[in-house]
């Protein structure tokens, strides 16, 4: 059986919009009733637990204070809401931490979230949003009146809690960052106040924002409406943070109860003069674009205090008016972009950004032959391969957008029709006289005709000479000689074995690796191996070896050695050339000694001496001759 609960002797009267957890309190300690004492009325779902945690049935609460059964879900039901009796987050996001008037009830009177008066017109108190019992404060009666204006600015539509503060926010930092006189809560409240009466109704609204007038027109409107408001104090940056505000309004959704009414709300419109007048901005490059693009967010935050924990995206407006959404986390992240999808071809835009849009010169070409596709539904510099068609000889061919049209918006000019490319650059055309070296029968059914200068495909090409031999159209364009007459490829007709047999014959079998007399040049810069006919190995660069000739290293120590007076017999018989014994008496020689040195050089090879100039000393072949001559002339008559 329920226990019937009775009024206590002592009544609290309630403040209005006082909360259940706030009239609890005064009216058990208007009743000096204990806390154990009081834990008879908690509900059973808090039995068992701490003091701190013990919660009250509403209906008891009432009973015991003697008040109408309903009145705290009365209370509750006064709470900001939308016209069709729904509730957001916005609604009462800027009006929490109300408080009643510390001079009307005493003590802290906490009260739910209301849009009432901010101005307790007994007291002349500010008892608006934040404002605790202790930080309440004399308000003036300009301030009286604002708060009257507000609420008749509330029932026209012109703002709501929400609308307003984004102006005190505004209000806000330009005192603390420009005006720097320690505004209070009231005044800034009734600088708000009076900043959206001047701007915000319907008539003054739709001069502001008219596009017929200039910029810089429009925004000197705005910057005399804000000087009227605060004075002759600087306020540039609460002119740019309106002007910002009124650049925006159009285009916040309509189906939000909080969003601001009326504005300019056309798109595809070049904003950019717009921004220009903006007078300050010393923001990170982030936040500076949250600035000047914010329209609106589903989360209760605003220009000034972004939600960089939300995951909802935001509505953004960018300098080509161009409504996008985005998170504030991820809004500055493409350099040199502003965040929008359509302005940095993302996002694909009819009428702004598509491929006919562009480059109408390439959309001409854009086939019909593409399912259906066509040039305005295809982004410029994207990888979709698409057909085209020539206008002038009415090829077809496949390639991709990104290939013929760049996403900066210029066009490739290597991506034009391949046929007509062909045609024109053609290696006939180009180079007639490289086209002349095709080979007729070894490249198939391909001339020069087609394929262009500049192609990487491999071709057989003959020389002059009868060389064959295969090389990419590029090098060969580049090519300035037959390769194979110019020694650097090796065939038949200009190996080693062909060119210097003798040189193939000192060949080395074993320590030459895969090379032999067939696949390399005579004038190779390579060290190959070589063996004489008794024996000698010795490494040598084969160039060197085709200068110095069929010589061995170690045969030719054996001819150095041909003593120096064999020599000097040489010489001086081919300077006299004498032709008997009788003669011998004038060089100083006998008959025996000068046939034992000419026997002797005989035995070491006359021959070499005609190639081997360094055995007598550098005097030329002419000069080797002679000596050779004296001395087989001296032993056919002796």
């Amino acid at each position: 059986m329920q226990r019937e609960v009775r009024r206590l002797p002592v009544r609290v009267r309630p403040a209005p919009h006082e909360t259940q957890q706030s009239y609890e309190r005064r009216l058990r300690t208007a009743n000096d009733i204990p806390p154990p004492a009081w834990g008879i009325h908690r509900s059973k779902d808090s039995r068992g637990q701490s003091l701190a945690r013990w919660t009250f049935d509403s209906g008891t609460i009432e009973a015991l204070g003697g008040l109408d059964s309903g009145h705290f879900d009365a209370e509750q039901s006064r709470q900001p809401h939308h016209p069709d009796g729904s509730r957001c987050k916005k609604c009462t996001s800027t009006l929490e931490n109300r408080y009643a008037c510390a001079k009307c009830f005493s003590g802290e009177v906490a009260q739910y979230p209301h849009d009432g008066p901010r101005v307790c017109r007994r007291h002349l108190s500010w008892i608006g949003p934040g404002a605790e019992p202790a930080s309440q404060h004399d308000a003036s009666m300009r301030v009286l009146r604002a708060d009257r204006l507000y609420r008749r600015m509330r029932r026209w539509g012109i703002v709501d809690a929400f609308r307003l503060s984004e102006l005190e926010e505004l209000v806000r930092y330009w005192n603390l960052v420009e005006a720097q006189q320690g505004l209070s809560d009231s005044e800034i409240f009734r600088i708000a106040v009076r900043l959206a009466y001047r701007l915000l109704r319907p008539r003054l609204l739709a001069s502001v924002v008219d596009r017929g007038r200039t910029a810089s027109a429009r925004y000197s409107e705005v910057a005399g409406v804000v000087a009227e408001v605060v004075g002759n104090r600087p306020a540039a940056t609460l002119v740019d943070g309106l002007w910002l505000l009124l650049r925006t309004m159009g285009h916040q959704p309509p189906e939000d109860p909080h969003s601001f009414l009326g504005g300019d709300d056309r798109e595809d419109l070049d904003d950019r003069e717009v921004l220009a007048q903006l007078r300050t901005s010393f923001f990170p490059r982030r936040m500076h674009l949250h600035m000047t693009q914010f329209i609106w967010s589903p989360a209760p935050s605003s220009r000034l205090k972004p939600m960089v924990t939300v995951v909802a995206d935001d509505g953004y407006l960018c300098e080509r008016r161009h409504r996008f959404t985005a998170n504030y986390r991820q809004l500055g992240a493409h350099t040199g972009g502003s965040g929008c999808g359509y302005c940095s071809r993302r996002r694909l835009r009819p009428g702004f950004n598509t491929l006919a849009d562009t480059h109408p010169e390439l959309a001409a070409e854009f086939s019909a032959d593409n399912g259906g596709l066509t040039a305005s539904d295809v982004l410029a510099g994207t990888d979709l391969e698409v057909n085209w068609i020539c206008r002038e000889g009415n090829h077809q061919w496949s390639s991709q957008v990104g290939q013929r049209a760049r996403a900066d918006g210029t066009i490739s000019t290597r991506r034009k029709c391949p046929d007509c490319r062909i045609s024109r650059n053609s290696l006939l055309m180009m180079r007639p006289d490289v086209a002349a070296t095709w080979h007729r029968s070894l490249n198939g059914t391909r001339s020069p005709a087609d394929v262009t200068a500049g192609s990487t495909e491999v071709f057989w090409w003959v020389c002059d000479e009868g060389d064959v031999y295969d090389l990419s159209v590029t090098r060969r364009v580049a090519l300035r000689v037959c390769p194979v007459c110019a020694n650097r490829r090796v065939t038949d007709a200009n190996s080693m074995r062909t060119t210097d047999s003798w040189m193939a014959e000192l060949f080395h079998p074993t320590k030459n690796g895969d090379l032999d007399p067939d696949n390399i040049v005579a004038t190779s810069g390579s060290v190959i191996h070589w063996i004489c006919r008794d024996g000698h190995e010795w490494p040598r660069r084969a160039y060197r070896q085709q200068q110095l000739g069929p010589i061995c290293d170690e045969c030719e120590k054996s001819k150095s050695e041909i003593s120096a007076s064999a020599r000097s017999i040489l010489e001086r018989l081919a300077a006299r050339g004498p032709s008997s014994a009788s003669d011998l008496g004038d060089l100083g020689l006998t008959h025996s000694v000068l046939c034992y040195h000419l026997r002797k050089l005989a035995t070491a090879g006359l021959t070499s001496y005609e190639r081997g100039p360094r055995v007598v000393g550098r005097k030329g072949v002419a000069k080797v001759a002679d000596l050779t001559a004296a001395g087989r002339a001296y032993l056919d008559n002796h």
